[in-house]
């Protein structure tokens, strides 16, 4: 049923782009319901096979932390920069049904860094690790070797569902979907100029349960601005059309430990990892 339906809503937004040759307007609406409905269509499938390998799984969501910090590193492959090895250090505070996590990725080589505040207020959220919540985010990019700099605004709607309520073949996996939009301006600071842009944002996803507390999960995020930008045929051509994909790993160590692992791929190849000291842990 719902690769059906993600495979109508996909099928929905793919032609309204095609006819109208992804004209401005539409494209508004279009490739919202496109990468949704492709998200959706992907999920299901994965569902699918999660649910024949291993026939769903004990492991629950971890526990809420109420304060987190976590110090690592980061390397970023991008052709178009000079720019490689990265300090990253992010932070994630819990306030009843807010969240502030506030990040920075600081070059080790290059006068490059990116600082990020993202806050968010769940709007529905149960004790089973679902949720759908409303996002809001400010990001500001300095590429100060190359004289410019990017500045980002977004707001969106993510959820997150444990998708153990659809059966139990599902149990100790979960799903994440979200869409928004947002607006980037670019600093031309040798120029004396600014000019922007609008973001359609969209990120779709699947993820595991981890024994202890732990989650893995892989997803697609249609945005391009980030240090993956978007995947492309040629190495040497920029940020294509289409987002980045990547993985992601966190596993508590102990109560107040947890180790975390990502990596993202589009026309840039981003790895990072880190430890996270937690504070209010009740596992």
């Amino acid at each position: 049923m719902l690769s059906a339906l993600g495979a109508g809503i996909a099928t929905l937004g793919g032609v309204s782009l095609a006819s109208t040759g992804a004209n401005r307007n539409v494209s508004a609406v279009g490739i919202p319901l496109l990468v949704s409905g492709v998200g959706i269509f992907g999920i299901s499938w994965i569902a699918d096979l999660y649910g024949s390998a291993t026939g769903g799984t004990n492991a629950g969501p971890p526990e809420p932390t109420p304060v987190s910090l976590s110090l690592g590193y980061g390397r970023v492959d991008d052709p178009q920069f000079l720019y490689e090895h990265f300090a990253v250090l992010s932070a994630a505070f819990q306030f009843g049904r807010f969240q502030l996590e506030p990040s920075l990725w600081a070059a080790l080589g290059a006068d490059n860094d990116r600082s990020r505040v993202a806050g968010s207020y769940s709007l529905w959220k149960t004790g089973l690790g679902t949720e759908v919540k409303l996002q809001v985010a400010g990001t500001l990019h300095n590429f100060s070797d190359e004289g410019f700099a990017t500045r980002t605004a977004e707001s969106s709607l993510a959820g997150r569902w444990n998708l153990g309520s659809l059966g139990p073949r599902l149990a100790g996996s979960f799903a994440v979907l979200s869409a928004g939009v947002g607006y980037e301006s670019i600093d031309l600071q040798m120029a004396g100029t600014t000019t922007g842009s609008s973001l359609l944002l969209g990120r779709a996803g699947f993820g595991a349960f981890l024994p202890g507390g732990g989650e893995a999960e892989f997803h697609y995020d249609h945005r391009r601005d980030t240090f993956a930008g978007g995947l492309t045929p040629s190495r040497r051509r920029g940020s294509g059309f289409a987002g980045s994909v990547g993985v992601s790993l966190r596993q508590p160590l102990g109560r107040r430990f947890a180790f975390k692992l990502a990596s993202e791929l589009g026309s840039a190849w981003v790895v990072s990892s880190g430890l996270e000291v937690r504070w209010g842990a009740t596992q």
